[in-house]
């Protein structure tokens, strides 16, 4: 059986805690429902900092 579904809307969050750690969550719902969740664990945000390579 193959059904398709014309009310399907996708969230994405960021959820910060206390210690400055990140996640993205991403939720696609389906008829009020949801169907799908991805959780992406990125860690705290000073592990995010690109040094800039020193000019010559």
């Amino acid at each position: 059986m193959n059904r398709e579904s014309t009310s399907v809307n996708i969230v994405a969050t960021l959820l910060i805690d206390e210690d400055d750690n990140r996640s993205l969550d991403i939720f696609e719902f389906e008829d009020g429902l949801i169907r799908r969740e991805w959780e992406f664990l990125m860690g705290p945000r000073a592990k995010w900092a690109v040094e800039a390579a020193p000019r010559a």
